[in-house]
């Protein structure tokens, strides 16, 4: 597979033969899983420091950060992983199940285990 990118962007990705080196194969067929592998390796090296995987970058884009304002409280308010109560102004970690909890608790929670401790959903796996 060939990558060309530009700017951090992938502007052509195709399948080169590996026992014709240089032919490039059906492009109609290949052109989307082309795209969504090089798709794919774009994701991975926005999750790399210097070349090998980062825990708390990768956490860090799978937690939408908010502050706890007066009128967003319900019924959801307590953090599941301390059992303390969202007070207001206090930072949130909202993960994509849209479980939330307090920031700290949730960043500690997923470093040792990426998944939601509500639902068990799996964080930090690309979705075909």
């Amino acid at each position: 597979m060939e990558l060309v990118e530009n700017k951090g962007v992938i502007s052509t990705a195709r399948f080169i033969s590996v026992s014709e080196p240089g032919k490039l194969l059906d492009e109609k067929s290949y052109r989307k899983p082309c795209m969504r592998i090089a798709e794919f390796v774009l994701w991975h090296e926005s999750l790399c420091r210097n070349g090998r995987f980062s825990m708390p970058k990768a956490i860090q884009c799978a937690i939408k950060i908010s502050i706890l304002s007066k009128e967003k409280e319900d019924a959801e308010d307590i953090c599941e992983i301390c059992d303390a109560e969202f007070r207001e102004d206090e930072l949130i970690g909202t993960l994509e199940c849209k479980h939330r909890y307090h920031r700290k608790c949730i960043i500690k929670k997923l470093m040792h285990k990426g998944e939601c401790p509500t639902c068990r959903a799996t964080f930090f796996l690309y979705k075909f």
